[in-house]
C-alpha cells in the first residue's frame, strides 16, 4: 500500500513538472508571435517592405495564434491550480 502511495505521489510531481514544461513553451511561443507581429507592422508602416494585403493576412494568423496559445495558457493554468488544490486536500487528510 505504502509503495502504491509513493508510486502516484512520484507520478504527481513529474506530471506537474510535465505542466510547468509545457506552460512555460506555450507562454514563450506565446511571446514568439508577439514580437514576429511587431517586426510585420515595422516591415509595413516603417519600412514599407510588404503590401497591406500581407500585412493584414499575416496579422490576422499571428492573432488567431496567439488567441489560441492564450486558451491553452488558461486552461493549463486552471488544471494545474485544480491538481494543487487536490494535493493539498490529500496531503491534509494523511497529515492526522
Amino acid at each position: 500500500m505504502s509503495f502504491l502511495l509513493h508510486f502516484y505521489v512520484g507520478i504527481y510531481f513529474a506530471f506537474g513538472k510535465i505542466q510547468k514544461f509545457r506552460l512555460v513553451n506555450l507562454k514563450q511561443e506565446t511571446i514568439e508571435f508577439e514580437k514576429m507581429k511587431r517586426e510585420k507592422a515595422i516591415q509595413y508602416f516603417t519600412k514599407g517592405e510588404i503590401s497591406r494585403q500581407t500585412y493584414d493576412h499575416l496579422f490576422q494568423e499571428y492573432e488567431s495564434k496567439i488567441a489560441n496559445l492564450t486558451k491553452k495558457i488558461r486552461l493549463l493554468e486552471r488544471k494545474m491550480k485544480n491538481k494543487k488544490s487536490l494535493f493539498n486536500l490529500l496531503k491534509m487528510r494523511y497529515k492526522k
